[in-house]
């Protein structure tokens, strides 16, 4: 496994806020947030071997649940950071946290929770991952469950009432 120490969040992917990315006010679009975080996804997961015969021929990982947290404005060219924590897992599933973070300026700029699942080819079956990455998945996940977790863990959207 070529992960970063198992007891610290897993930090590998860095990007940044392209132009294509951002809107008429020079803000980071809110489409392309989750375009940011599925990559970040993509280079947590490739850093577990899942896509070095880590699953089944013709498997392939979707996304089946995505929820952003839009907590501070970024603009065109905004250096990117990561931090992934693993939340959860099971044969066939890896529940995550992202967050997306300013590279430079150090603030936390939102969150991404994603629930990914290793599918077959026509997307009808899940598939179980090979016994190796079950490991890496089990080693990473006791170390991480020993960090706490964004309070954007598990957020529901609604309008809070105040009573």
């Amino acid at each position: 496994m070529n992960v970063n120490d198992v007891a610290a969040p897993f930090t590998d992917h860095t990007d940044e806020v392209r132009l294509e990315w951002v809107d008429f006010n020079d803000h980071f679009h809110m489409g392309y947030y989750g375009l940011a975080f599925e990559r970040a996804q993509e280079t947590f997961l490739a850093h577990l071997g899942l896509f070095a015969d880590g699953w089944p021929d013709g498997a392939r990982m979707v996304t089946r649940q995505l929820h952003v947290c839009f907590l501070r404005e970024l603009r065109a060219r905004a250096p990117l950071r990561f931090e992934t924590l693993l939340l959860d897992h099971d044969a066939t599933r890896v529940h995550c946290i992202h967050r997306m973070l300013h590279a430079t300026e150090g603030y936390l700029a939102a969150t991404g929770e994603i629930v990914s699942q290793c599918m077959d080819a026509g997307e009808t079956q899940a598939l179980g991952f090979a016994p190796r990455v079950e490991r890496a998945l089990a080693a990473l996940r006791a170390g991480h469950a020993r960090l706490a977790p964004p309070e954007q863990r598990g957020r529901a959207i609604g309008l809070p009432r105040r009573a």
